[in-house]
């Protein structure tokens, strides 16, 4: 995976979303050395927020099969928390 500096970025934008969208590369973004953000090809964050829904539906049977929790209405939690 290539790195590029915020910096650099500016002078280099269309090459980099060229390897991107076309090479299918995923490009690092630093910032004073540091990995700050990454620009991938949109099927990967197609593929990562699918895998993000598949997870959160897991998470939600997961909790709705535990009989043990005990359920209280939106208006009762909200009275406990003083919303």
């Amino acid at each position: 995976m290539e790195s590029v500096t915020a910096a650099r970025l500016k002078n280099v934008i269309g090459e980099v979303l060229n390897q991107v969208q076309f090479r299918g590369e995923r490009v690092t973004l630093t910032r004073k050395g540091q990995p700050a953000a990454a620009i991938i090809p949109i099927a990967d964050l197609r593929l990562l927020e699918e895998l993000e829904d598949r997870l959160d539906v897991e998470e939600i049977e997961r909790i709705l099969a535990d009989e043990s929790d005990e359920w209280v209405s939106l208006e009762q939690a909200e009275r406990e928390l003083g919303v």
